[in-house]
């Protein structure tokens, strides 16, 4: 068509744009309805498009020597991502508006054939029109995956509860709310995909799009972004060409020229006649297309059944085969090289279209999970503990592509008397990170004893977990209150205070020569072995010491190795974080080794515990004996087994240092009575020992003069003496 000069005729589309609303009449095919609020704004952004659009092809034409070197620089496809939204009312799958794939495959397919001109019916174009049809060189792909990531078909189902949306073809504001209401159902990011909705908007129009806009930014709220797109009704949407479709009920639209039609608007493109409502004047159309003829209406196939030529009311032969005009779909068969310059000059440049062709919708989705969140490790309860419901300490790892806002924890431990106890989470988790959360899972008492808890993670933001082989762990942990005063023992010879825990499935072997001794093949799983004290009340001590006894026994030809620690936990609840001791065995320690450990720092607290913690690989046997907690500490502080030895000796000059310990390491439990005498045997003072094990007594010789005095310990088996010199 004829370009009229200067902005008087921009103006005037705009005109019949805008304060029409961008509607039409009734009776019209389509309609190109307002992207702003403000009408003044949309009149002005309108008029910036064509002056923009103008400006663009003057810069082209003066990069470009000729018009045949234009062509052939813009023969490359340029792809862009497709969704299709279909809105129906519940219907089954295949019926009404709930149309299958089958036909949208058919409609895609369709659009290819037109804007690549590789349709069937090109060789219908007119002799005197085919110089100027042109293959726009656009392919429309089904997107292959969701602005999140996530594989798809480009083909989303929505239930809209409705049985028709004729409303969105009202003018006025009733239209506008229809369309809002409908398309905030169910859309994608307009700058990455073409958001294309297929619904039953009843007859009076088939379908309508929103026009682009030149390179703007800064558009501000007026912007109706999230209404740009296409609309067609169900019953032309397809082709009876590529299948047959019971909804294609109409014979003058039924092989899909209507969203091709629609998809020319939504890439630039006027009807032939230009803007707003058919029968203009003459001297007043204008689709800014040198090559298409002047016209000042639409056209249907009734008025003259495809014959060509048909010249129209502006006196020349009309292009009704134009994909632009309103002729029925088996009438239209080409676009033109100058609305191929306008299509490809909007997806190279323009605000919401130029983003197309790189969006990542175009690519096939990663095989990596969407959603994968992993149990990285459960820290608390921890493996033994007093404060079996205190805080759950877990700390999650999101392995997915997807950012996770929610999820849920499950936890169950039939043997605590736990139910499934469920916690949903809110906690921001990009991909790739890990975050340390505490939950509250248990109310009232743990019983006594050995418990498997299971922990198990769902529903990352309310969706399916890909991969469910990390979702979950299985930790033992023992509940054991007992709190036990020092000085005391454990040597296994009945059943043990000190709790024998283990984080695998399979139990370590208990009381096997009075020590407790573990299989390293069954000592390699999970976190080790743990032997762990009861709760030690320190409380009333200055000092406080600790040793015990190992050895490990190799089996086999294998060469094993392993690790003992010694950890100590002061925090309600237990965290076992400091280390006291470790060092490493191997197939060397075939004999018993003893460890001293100094535990004074943590002389007048309670609630201590210490763990003693074995792990290793390979096949062995680890073995654990005399573990005694000490109420002193000092280099002779501990008696050997059996015996009872007293210190210092000589005790010093000074009177105010003269404090003899008499420090027994007993096999069992017996009252001691400990008598000192002087030199003239008069007894100077009695103390008593009720349940002597390995306790020290301190005994005051501040008041004594220099000289020698007798001490003696007296039990029900043996009566030791001792011979102090006091200087």
């Amino acid at each position: 068509m004829r370009r009229l000069s200067g902005l008087a005729g921009l103006f005037f589309m705009f005109l019949g744009v805008t304060l029409l609303g961008g509607r039409v009449q009734a009776q019209d095919r389509c309609r190109v309805p307002s992207m702003f609020s403000d009408p003044e704004m949309e009149r002005v952004q309108r008029e910036a498009f064509e002056i923009w659009m103008k400006q663009k092809a003057t810069e082209e034409k003066m990069l470009r020597q000729s018009r045949s070197f234009l062509m052939s620089a813009e023969q490359e496809v340029i792809r862009i991502p497709v969704v299709v939204h279909i809105i129906h009312n519940g219907e089954p799958y295949g019926v009404g508006p709930n149309i299958p794939d089958e036909q949208v495959l058919s409609q895609i397919r369709v659009l290819n054939e037109d804007f690549q001109r590789n349709n069937p019916d090109k060789e219908n174009t007119p002799e005197d029109f085919r110089s100027v049809a042109a293959n726009i060189g656009v392919e429309f792909v089904l997107a292959k995956q969701t602005p999140e990531g996530r594989e798809t078909t480009g083909i989303v189902r929505i239930d809209g509860g409705r049985t028709s949306w004729v409303d969105i073809t009202q003018n006025g504001s009733a239209g506008v709310r229809a369309e809002r209401e409908m398309k905030a159902m169910s859309t994608w990011d307009p700058a990455s995909y073409v958001n294309v909705w297929v619904a039953n908007i009843g007859n009076n129009i088939f379908g309508f799009s929103r026009l682009p806009l030149g390179d703007l930014g800064g558009l501000g709220g007026s912007f109706s972004k999230d209404l740009d797109g296409v609309v067609v009704s169900y019953q032309r949407f397809g082709s009876e060409d590529h299948g047959a479709f019971p909804s294609l009920i109409h014979d003058e639209t039924n092989k899909g020229r209507t969203l091709t039609h629609e998809m020319g608007h939504y890439l630039g493109l006027l009807h032939t006649w230009g803007s707003g409502e058919s029968n203009f004047s003459c001297s007043s159309v204008n689709d800014y297309c040198d090559d298409t003829p002047i016209t000042k209406s639409g056209h249907s196939s009734a008025d003259f059944k495809c014959d060509h030529p048909h010249v129209g009311g502006c006196g020349e032969v009309v292009m009704f085969q134009n994909f632009m005009d309103y002729s029925a779909d088996r009438c239209m068969n080409l676009f033109t090289e100058d609305q191929k310059f306008r299509i490809r000059t909007v997806l190279e440049s323009s605000y919401l279209r130029k983003t197309l062709s790189s969006s990542k919708g175009l690519e096939d989705a990663s095989d990596e999970p969407f959603y994968d969140l992993a149990l990285k490790e459960v820290t608390r309860p921890v493996i033994v503990t007093g404060f079996g419901s205190s805080p759950m300490e877990i700390t999650v790892e999101n392995k997915g592509r997807a950012d996770v806002s929610s999820f849920k924890v499950v936890v169950n431990s039939e043997s605590a008397g736990i139910g499934e106890v469920e916690a949903n989470v809110e906690l921001e988790l990009p991909s790739g990170e890990a975050k340390t959360l505490n939950l509250n899972w248990a109310e009232g008492i743990i019983p006594e004893g050995t418990h498997t808890l299971e922990v198990r993670l769902e529903k990352p933001n309310n969706d399916v977990d890909e991969n469910t082989s990390n979702d979950a762990k299985y930790i033992k942990f023992t509940q054991n209150k007992l709190v036990t005063e020092v000085p005391s023992r454990e040597n296994f010879s009945e059943t043990p205070e000190w709790s024998v825990a283990y984080d695998g499935f399979v139990s370590p072997i208990l009381g096997k020569k009075d020590s407790l001794v573990g299989d390293m093949t069954k000592v390699a799983y999970g976190n080790g072995m743990w032997l762990v004290s009861p709760l030690l009340d320190l409380r009333g001590l200055v000092e406080s010491s600790m040793s015990f006894k190992y050895r490990f026994d190799r089996k086999g030809e294998e060469n094993p190795s392993g690790k003992i620690e010694v950890l100590l936990s002061e925090a309600v609840p237990e965290n076992y974080e400091t280390s006291l001791f470790s060092t490493d065995f191997d197939s060397n320690t075939e004999e018993w080794r003893s460890v001293f450990l100094n535990l004074s720092d943590y002389a007048g607290k309670e609630n201590v515990r210490v763990a003693i913690k074995v792990t290793g690989a390979g096949t062995g046997i680890v073995s654990l004996d005399d573990v005694n907690i000490y109420d002193t500490y000092g280099q002779k502080a501990h008696a050997p087994e059996g015996e009872i030895i007293v210190y210092p000796n000589p005790l010093p000059g000074n009177s105010g240092k003269r404090v003899l310990h008499v420090t027994a390491n007993l096999l069992e439990e017996q009252e001691l009575k400990v008598y000192v005498f002087g030199s003239g045997g008069y007894k100077l003072q009695e103390a008593v020992l009720p349940e002597a094990l390995n306790h020290t007594r301190l005994l005051n010789f501040a008041n004594y003069p220099r000289g020698v005095y007798i001490v003696r310990v007296k039990s029900r088996e043996f009566t030791k003496s001792f011979r102090v010199l006091v200087k």
